[in-house]
């Protein structure tokens, strides 16, 4: 254990920061404790420790990320100042040492505090005997019944565990992003930006893939986005766990802590001291992020000047040029320090030169593969067809489906079916024939597809951007009135 723990250090930071502890402490008694104990109604108490211990109470949401951000914060001051640095790495250990008793020394300053709020949620809360409590959560039994206690200790452990292994998983991101990162601003804003980098890439396929290929989803858009957040971010947690407690979520969350933390470690060991102070330590992350910036600023302004000119190729075009080059100059200028950047604008045509690479590949998968090799097969067979859904806001909980009067009705008999299947089919074989041209004051319509099949599984599509003529023609307009499923469309400039 001394081998890779120093005590003394150990000791000296956990006296030196001890008031990051007292202070998220504080923080607990006053916004979660004091209020659950002081409530004077008597179903105020068994709500809010139910929202306490779903991971859906503000405050623990709060604090899963700002108490490890402030540690980190803290703890890593060596990497910003030259002169701390150089005592630092003064010590009688070595580097490895150093990272992994600054990191215990951190990880207890966050568990610790809320180890000791954990033990106060044990005090038992039970819903009174005349009511019981409609708890929309997974790790609740809905309703829970009247005298039923709300937080058994095997509850408040599965909660402390979840909220632990989050803040675990924070504390090590936070850690590496400071590591990579040579000033507090720059570590600040790539600590800002890295939870997000699985939900961009999200939003870019999903970007390229409307543009480019007619109908291709799968399932809700949105909900994708909401899993890959949630899978990327243990704040979300109970995004992925309204049906019932995921157990692999567990082994997930923790998993990729471990790899933050190694290589947060990996990082620690590699960094040069005499590179303290500038704004990215490493010259190929640097790179990384200077592309990153600039695509993001691209699809940006791609979207910006579609939405405030025409819905045209040409807009999208410019504005894929014009937010590129203004990402690049403004990444350039935060990773430099300064506004004289003359002699790394010439940079710019390699950047271009790489992103202009990247999306033809994601053009050439997009068309050659998705259409010409997978739409033929993204009609269900006849055969494994139970029903088809036609609206565009079919809820995905088939529980739901159909408790309003006004609900669209699905298409169920086999003419009907061997129809919309002839209609889909036609979508996806004549595309230029019936996609509206982009003029302006042109009205196009959008056609949806939800196929429910024997063994309960649900295939997805959507077609945007429909002739009128094919609408009417084709016979999904009298599908749609007969079904009562809205008629999408509309006039776009």
């Amino acid at each position: 254990m001394r081998n890779y723990i120093n005590i003394a250090l150990l000791k000296e930071q956990l006296k030196r920061y001890w008031a990051i502890s007292a202070l998220s402490l504080l923080g607990y008694f006053l916004f979660m404790i004091l209020p659950l104990i002081s409530s004077h109604h008597p179903m105020a108490a068994p709500r809010m420790m139910a929202q306490i211990l779903s991971m859906s109470y503000p405050m623990v949401i709060i604090s899963i990320v700002l108490v490890p951000f402030v540690a980190v914060m803290c703890i890593t001051g060596h990497f910003f100042k030259a002169r701390m640095a150089t005592a630092f790495y003064s010590y009688p250990i070595n580097k490895t040492q150093m990272h992994l008793t600054n990191a215990l020394a951190g990880i207890i300053l966050v568990l610790v505090p809320f180890l000791i709020v954990s033990l106060m949620l044990l005090v038992p809360v039970y819903v009174p005997f005349n009511q019981n409590i409609n708890i929309h959560s997974s790790y609740f039994s809905t309703p829970a019944l009247a005298g039923s206690l709300v937080n058994p200790p095997l509850r408040v452990l599965s909660f402390f565990l979840r909220v632990a292994i989050a803040k675990i998983f924070y504390f090590n991101l936070f850690w590496l992003m400071f590591s990579v990162a040579g000033n507090r601003i720059i570590a600040i804003l790539v600590s800002a930006v890295t939870p997000f980098i699985p939900w961009g890439i999200h939003m870019l396929g999903i970007a390229v893939r409307e543009f480019y290929v007619f109908g291709s989803r799968f399932a809700s858009s949105g909900d994708f986005i909401e899993i890959t957040i949630a899978h990327a971010n243990p704040v979300a947690w109970t995004l992925l766990t309204r049906g019932q407690p995921l157990v692999y979520l567990y082994f997930w969350y923790a998993a990729i802590a471990v790899l933050l933390g190694a290589g947060a470690l990996a990082v620690s060991r590699i960094r040069k001291v005499e590179r303290t102070g500038d704004s990215i330590i490493f010259h190929p992350v640097k790179n990384v992020l200077i592309f990153l910036v600039s695509l993001f600023s691209a699809i940006v302004c791609a979207l910006l000047f579609m939405g405030l000119f025409s819905i045209s190729p040409v807009s999208y075009y410019v504005g894929l040029v014009f937010g590129f080059g203004l990402g690049f100059v403004v990444a350039q200028m935060i990773a430099e320090k300064s506004f004289a950047i003359g002699d790394k604008l010439k940079s710019i045509v390699w950047f271009g030169g790489v992103t202009a690479v990247i999306y033809v590949a994601i053009l050439l998968v997009t068309q050659v593969a998705m259409v010409n090799y997978l739409s033929p097969r993204f009609i269900p067979a006849q055969e494994d067809i139970a029903e088809i859904h036609l609206a565009s806001w079919v809820p995905h909980n088939p529980a739901r489906r159909g408790l309003h009067p006004r609900d669209p009705q699905p298409v169920t008999d086999a003419a009907s079916i061997a129809h919309a299947r002839e209609i889909h089919r036609q979508i996806l074989e004549n595309r230029p024939a019936i996609t509206a041209p982009w003029v302006e004051r042109q009205w196009r319509y959008s056609i949806h597809f939800v196929y429910v099949l024997h063994d309960g599984r649900e295939v997805w599509r959507q077609y945007q951007n429909i002739t009128r003529d094919f609408y009417i023609e084709s016979g999904i307009l009298e599908l749609k009135e007969r079904t009562g499923a809205p008629i999408t469309g509309g006039i776009f400039r």
